[in-house]
């Protein structure tokens, strides 16, 4: 018990604005684990001047990890994926601003792997890929 009061004491969260606008409002938020001396980065969002959200995702052990989501400024999704110890992995989408789907495939290990196909902005398939 006095180990897990000792270590609890020596870590702790913290917030970091780390880019602004010319303005003052916030470009890029990153929070860290801090711990022993060290900084970890756990999540980091970017906003587009208006506050809504650009980009978003989580880290682990200081590398990308899980899904990642990218946003058009008018709130559409723009592009989702997962990473693991840093690397692009899985699934993969890419979105036209109108929404509708622009290009999926998957990443292994940090490389396109498999069938990728691209659509055009009215959902006409464009090219079919094989990596």
């Amino acid at each position: 018990m006095i180990i897990a009061s000792f270590y609890s004491c020596q870590t702790s969260e913290v917030r970091v604005v780390e880019e602004v606008f010319d303005d003052g409002a916030f470009k890029s938020i990153v929070d860290y684990q801090l711990s022993f001396g060290d900084s970890i980065r756990l999540h980091r969002l970017d906003l587009y001047r208006d506050g809504s959200k650009r980009m978003e995702g989580f880290f682990k052990d200081g590398k990308r990890d899980g899904e990642w989501l990218s946003w058009y400024s008018d709130g559409t999704i723009w592009s989702k994926g997962y990473f693991k110890e840093g690397k692009r992995t899985g699934k993969s989408w890419v979105y036209h601003p109108n929404g509708k789907l622009y290009m999926k495939g998957m990443y292994e290990n940090g490389e396109k792997t498999g069938q990728w196909l691209v659509f055009d902005e009215n959902g006409v398939l464009m090219a079919d890929q094989k990596f």
